[in-house]
C-alpha cells in the first residue's frame, strides 16, 4: 500500500527491462527532486538559472544571480596583487549590496543599512 503514486504511462512492457520506462523514470524522478529543491529553498537562483533558464526566474532571482556574479567578480576574485584594506572590502560589500532591493537585507539591521548603504549615485 502506497500514499502516492506517478503514473508514467511510457507504453507496454515488451522486455523486462525497456529504455523508454527507465529513461521516463529518472526523468520524473529528476522533476520530483527538482520540485523539492525548489519548494525548500536548497537551490541558489543561479543553479536554478542554470537548470530551467533564466526565463524561469522571477524578477528578485534575477537580481541574485546577479548580485552572485558581481559578487564573485569583484569581492571574491582579488588577485595577489589586490592590496586593500577592510574598510575597501567592507565599502565594496555595501556597494554589491544596492543590486538586491533593500526588502531582501532582512538579516541587515536597518540602522546599518541606512548608515552604510550607498544611495543611488553614491559610490
Amino acid at each position: 500500500e502506497v500514499d502516492k503514486v506517478i503514473y508514467l504511462n511510457v507504453g507496454y512492457e515488451i522486455a523486462v527491462a525497456t529504455t523508454k520506462a527507465y529513461s521516463q523514470q529518472v526523468l520524473v524522478l529528476s522533476l520530483l527532486a527538482l520540485n523539492l529543491a525548489i519548494k525548500n529553498k536548497t537551490l541558489t537562483s543561479k543553479e536554478l538559472s542554470v537548470i530551467l533558464g533564466e526565463a524561469a526566474l522571477s524578477d528578485v532571482d534575477k537580481l541574485y544571480a546577479k548580485f552572485a556574479d558581481a559578487f564573485e567578480k569583484e569581492y571574491v576574485s582579488q588577485g595577489f596583487d589586490t592590496d586593500r584594506d577592510i574598510e575597501e572590502t567592507l565599502n565594496i560589500g555595501w556597494k554589491l549590496l544596492t543590486i538586491l532591493p533593500k526588502s531582501e537585507l532582512k538579516r541587515i539591521s536597518l540602522e546599518f543599512i541606512d548608515k552604510y548603504l550607498p544611495k543611488n549615485g553614491d559610490e
